[in-house]
């Protein structure tokens, strides 16, 4: 997921910082790194490009010490909370703050998934009659 996230986004700037949350007492960072690296190379790699002469830089920080990470919590939580309870009253609250939300597993109208933003708005109406993909 990673990969898909970052993969057209890394050949743009010099230098990213990119914080993740950290979960339990693992650290992640190195499996998050070579993510990052792989989305990079694959990038390079479908447009014959040179590989982004960029750095990476992975930070693990707890949600409750960084502000934006808390933010995100509360998004994926009424993302969840729509998908898992049908209740669409906390994805509507953040709505006005989302650009995209991408159901990869929903295919009923491409391959890639189903993209949610301001022309299709994600709420209880539109996941009805979701189909789910699974490559498991």
């Amino acid at each position: 997921m990673i990969r898909r996230l970052f993969r057209d986004r890394l050949h743009i700037y010099e230098q990213y910082r990119i914080t993740f949350a950290r979960r339990g007492s693992s650290s992640r960072t190195q499996a998050l790194l070579t993510a990052l690296q792989v989305a990079k190379a694959r990038f390079a790699q479908r447009f014959h490009a040179a590989p982004a002469v960029s750095t990476l830089e992975v930070l693990p920080a707890y949600s409750k010490d960084i502000t934006s990470l808390q933010a995100v919590d509360y998004f994926l939580w009424a993302v969840q909370r729509l998908f898992e309870r049908g209740e669409d009253r906390f994805v509507s609250l953040v709505w006005p703050a989302c650009r995209l939300v991408v159901d990869m597993d929903d295919r009923r109208f491409a391959d890639y998934g189903t993209y949610y933003n301001k022309s299709r708005k994600l709420d209880f109406s539109a996941i009805q009659g979701r189909t789910l993909h699974s490559e498991f």
